[in-house]
Formats: C-alpha cells, structure tokens, sequence
C-alpha cells in the first residue's frame, strides 16, 4: 500500500504548561475557511463560553466529589 505524501503533515514538537485560564489552540495553521466553519459549527451546537462555564462548573463538582470519597476511603484503609 503506498502512502499519498501530498498532504500536508503537522508534528508535536514541544508541550508547555501555562497558567493560562481555559483551551485554546493556535490557529494559524488553520485555512481561513476551515476555522470559519470550525467557529460556526461549534456555535450551531451551542458550544458557547456559556457551555464552557456550565462544563467547568460541572466537572468541578464531579472531581471535588471524587476526591471526598477518595479521601473517606483513604481515612478508613488507614484506621484498619
């Protein structure tokens, strides 16, 4: 099977951890159109900073909650 190498390939060359609030990605490797369509549909499906805060606030809860019981369990593994 040959590969067709045409196409345009992307690499990872270095991750960096910022304290930066939320995701984001660097779209100057985006196509103009490519990103339009990418903004409308993500906005069609409601994926909106709104969305954004209902998901954070969510999985805070579900991650603090995870933690308590982790915790509760922890506390009784170490009293046996």
């Amino acid at each position: 099977m040959l590969l067709d190498c045409s196409f345009t390939t992307y690499s990872v060359d270095s991750v960096e951890m910022e304290r930066l609030p939320g995701y984001f990605v660097y779209t100057d490797l985006f196509d103009d159109n490519m990103y339009d369509h990418t903004m409308q549909l993500l906005m069609e499906r409601k994926l909106d900073a709104q969305f954004q805060n209902e998901l954070q606030e969510f999985c805070t809860a579900e991650e603090h909650k995870l933690y308590l019981k982790f915790l509760d369990e922890f506390h009784a593994y170490c009293r046996d």
